[in-house]
């Protein structure tokens, strides 16, 4: 998706501020190709968000380097995240993985849902985003 701004909206100087303070509201771009500048025309390019991806079903012997080795093929991998538990730092079985891009990531999820990785078919799907905790809970 790309949504054009009239390049008169934003002066010389502004315009660093301006990609300075979207970087800052959106963390999780990708500044690489994020701004082009066409004939008067600043087109910001929505399409190289980092997807996050959760994997699940996975067996305790799958480690980072084994998933990155399984998602490779679909395209630049950001991070693996296995997550383990506090005390025994033993997989809980699911993980999350970020990918540089929406397209990579999207065949990802058709192509790896239900394939076999560690003697288990594992299950891959978009994460969803996380839910802001609130600093207590109210009981009654």
């Amino acid at each position: 998706m790309r949504i054009p701004f009239i390049k008169s909206i934003f002066s010389q100087t502004s315009f660093e501020h301006s990609a300075l303070s979207l970087a800052i509201t959106f963390p999780r771009l990708v500044t690489s190709s994020l701004f082009a500048l066409h004939s008067n025309i600043l087109t910001l390019n929505f399409n190289f968000f980092i997807m996050n991806i959760y994997v699940s079903n996975l067996s305790r012997t799958v480690n980072s380097s084994n998933l990155s080795k399984h998602f490779a093929p679909y395209g630049n991998i950001s991070s693996v995240h296995i997550v383990t538990d506090k005390f025994t730092n033993e997989s809980k079985g699911y993980a999350f993985v970020e990918m540089e891009n929406n397209e990579g990531g999207r065949k990802a999820i058709s192509e790896l849902n239900g394939t076999v990785l560690g003697d288990r078919n594992i299950v891959v799907s978009e994460a969803k985003p996380r839910r802001e905790r609130t600093e207590y809970r109210e009981r009654w």
